[in-house]
């Protein structure tokens, strides 16, 4: 199986290249192309085209015409991610596989403030919101970044931009109702109090109905969510720029949890209270000479209280970073990073942590030099030092190279090393996480003896546009993972509550990933554009001997082997716009509230969205969701929670511009 894929992804690169050997040598690159610039990959401006890693760019546009009402549901747009709803507010997101209800190797950001909780190292997907009329673009890069952006991007990153202040100047109030979107209705006000000091303000609230169970029965899991924020970019003069921005938000989630007891489970509904805040300060000075610092601070605040754990997590998170250019040939950029975490954690029975209050440190500094080998070929070299509470001293490098044999080619390889590092959970959780034959509890104990997992990633991609109207982009990774957590049985012992099995996190666990990723645009005609994308992924997990882990190998189907999205922009007259979406993701294996390996069956999923620009005031939109079926399971819940279905879904939107 492995040497058949790897044959059929070498094959499909020779018929790349092959192909490109008839690309039209125009002068002409498309206009999207030219004009798109990304951070995420070297913390510097450039175009993705050229760039040594495989990334992809979700545009404002793309965002709005795909229906999308969250920042997860927009995802699905972009070819290499896995997206997976588990319940009405909860989203299992990854690249490059380990997909789950906290999936650790994926680091997200919103402006350069990294939203994943260090209590698990995972995303709370249903509390990252904004105005996605307000996000200038989505950056994902596949593959590893922590040599910049530091632990825990391993598989990939993902960086949500918000547009500039001064590009928000228009007042927008819009509404939306539906089947699954029970109202939302959400405003901003743009304005300026000088030429050279620009804002926005806005606030949105949502409520969303409930699921279904995989019983077909109501979920109960309704939720609502209010959030409001601002942001200010002030340009005193042509070598300084300062932006501020900060968010509240407050959400109330319904929850149907089964919790752990004996003989069998207690069914238990609840209301989860999530809050928090943040505010970001960023100083951006570019010297004479050319070169440019940055200065960034963020404050970030959440709460999440319900009966089996109250947590509330503060991060302070402080980096500088200069760029500057010697000699023509090296682009150099390095920079420094300290990061506080406290925490208060008010547990239950079922969960606790020891200490509950406590602070953790993360001191940073990175170097990267790329290196103008030729005018078309460079080699990047760099790497990240990071020092951490829990595993120590961490360093990651990269090396990476691209070659631009023609104006409409690059050729990229590179060889990275990442890190994920231990969480507070790891650390020091004492969670009974399920029960057993019924008559024993399973408890999972935090360990200072659990390091730090790594990987060792290989990668190879090619871009080429044939023509002014056709992009192709292909690449090939091999991921070499090593120290994977291991979940190993401790001795059992008799407690008051019951007879209780420990399971302890340790290192004993390796394996690789293999697979390709190709996407592809063309441009029909000025009207019509398609876009298209294929994922093809084989993860193969073990453990070293001696070990007692029975759950690492669960991982390896729990990503799906086969994705692939196809999409459809057409302009019509009378300023219509008609898009469709469709997506068909492989069939997986994931576990239940019960603790039972179930088959999630692979699905056909159809979108299409109807927009009417009436006049340059005022819009409309029609969206349909999951055309295709009126239900289907796409991952299983989170813990303690209830495995659910996706329903079919339509909203109206009206949108008032003025």
């Amino acid at each position: 199986m492995y040497r058949k894929s790897l044959l059929t992804a070498l094959v499909g690169f020779i018929w790349l290249i092959h192909f490109a050997e008839y690309a039209n040598s125009t002068d002409k690159i498309l206009e999207e192309l030219v004009q798109t610039e990304v951070t995420s990959v070297s913390k510097t401006p450039e175009n993705p085209f050229q760039s040594a890693a495989a990334v992809y760019v979700l545009t404002r546009d793309d965002i709005e015409r795909s229906g999308a009402t969250t920042i997860p549901e927009a995802l699905r747009l972009v070819p290499g991610l896995e997206v997976a709803r588990s319940s009405s507010n909860q989203w299992s997101i990854t690249a490059r596989g380990f997909n789950g209800g906290f999936s650790n190797k994926l680091l997200v950001m919103i402006d350069g403030r990294t939203v994943y909780t260090p209590l698990f190292s995972g995303v709370y997907w249903g509390v990252q919101d904004t105005l996605l009329q307000d996000i200038k673009q989505i950056e994902v890069v596949l593959g590893p970044g922590g040599t910049l952006w530091g632990a825990n991007a391993v598989n990939g990153v993902i960086n949500i931009i918000t547009e500039e202040a001064v590009n928000t100047q228009s007042k927008i109030i819009s509404v939306k109702y539906g089947i699954e979107e029970q109202g939302t209705v959400e405003g901003r006000y743009g304005g300026r109090i000088n030429d050279n000091l620009f804002y926005r303000v806005y606030a949105k609230h949502a409520d969303r109905n409930d699921l279904r169970s995989l019983n077909n029965d109501p979920a109960h899991d309704e939720w609502d969510m209010s959030k409001s924020g601002f942001r200010a970019d002030y340009t005193p003069s042509e070598s300084d720029n300062f932006t501020y921005q900060g968010d509240i938000y407050y959400s109330n989630q319904d929850l149907d949890l089964f919790l752990p007891n004996l003989p069998s489970k207690d069914r238990q509904m609840e209301t989860l209270a999530a809050s928090g805040g943040n505010f970001l300060t960023k100083w951006e000075h570019t010297q004479d000479s050319g070169a440019t610092s940055t200065l960034q601070a963020y404050y970030d605040r959440t709460r999440f209280d319900y009966s089996q754990l109250d947590q509330t997590i503060n991060t302070l998170d402080i980096d500088w970073q200069y760029n500057q250019t010697y000699s023509e040939r090296h682009q150099i950029v390095w920079g420094l990073g300290y990061r506080l975490i406290f925490d208060n954690l008010r547990g239950s029975q079922n969960i606790n942590f020891n200490p509950k209050s406590d602070y953790f440190n993360i001191f940073s500094t990175f170097l990267q030099d790329k290196i103008t080998l030729k005018e078309n070929l460079f080699f990047t070299l760099g790497s990240k030092f990071e020092h951490n509470d829990f595993s120590g001293f961490e360093i990651e490098p990269t090396a990476r190279v691209s070659w631009l044999p023609t104006h409409n080619q690059t050729l990229w390889a590179a060889i990275s090393r990442a890190v994920r590092t231990p969480s507070r959970a790891e650390a020091s959780i004492n969670l009974t996480a399920d029960t057993f034959g019924g008559f024993a509890y399973v408890n999972q104990h935090g360990s200072n003896q659990f390091d730090s997992e790594s990987m060792l990633a290989y990668e190879v991609g090619y871009r080429v546009k044939p023509s002014n109207d056709t992009s192709l982009n292909a690449s090939i990774f091999y991921d070499d993972y090593s120290h994977l957590r291991s979940a190993e049985i401790g001795t059992p012992t008799a407690e008051p509550r019951g007879l209780t099995i420990p399971i302890i996190p340790l290192n004993l666990g390796f394996g690789e990933a293999y697979g390709f990723e190709l996407s592809g645009d063309w441009h029909i005609s000025p009207r019509w554009k398609l876009t298209s994308g294929y994922t093809f992924l084989e993860l193969t997990l073990h453990t070293k001997a001696g070990s007692t882990d029975s759950e690492l190998q669960k991982d390896e189907n729990r990503s799906p082997q086969n994705q692939f999205n196809l999409r459809s922009q057409l302009n019509l007259p009378h300023d219509i716009q008609w898009d469709v979406m469709g997506y068909y993701v492989g069939s997986i294996k994931a576990t239940d509230n019960n603790g039972v390996l179930v088959d999630i069956p692979s699905y056909f999923r159809l979108d299409t969205r109807l927009g009417w620009r009436f006049s340059p005031n005022l819009s409309f939109d029609l969206v349909g969701q999951n055309l295709l079926d009126s239900r289907h399971p796409e991952f299983s819940g989170a813990l303690f929670s209830v495995s659910e279905q996706v329903e079919r879904s339509a909203y109206g939107k009206v949108t008032f511009k003025f």
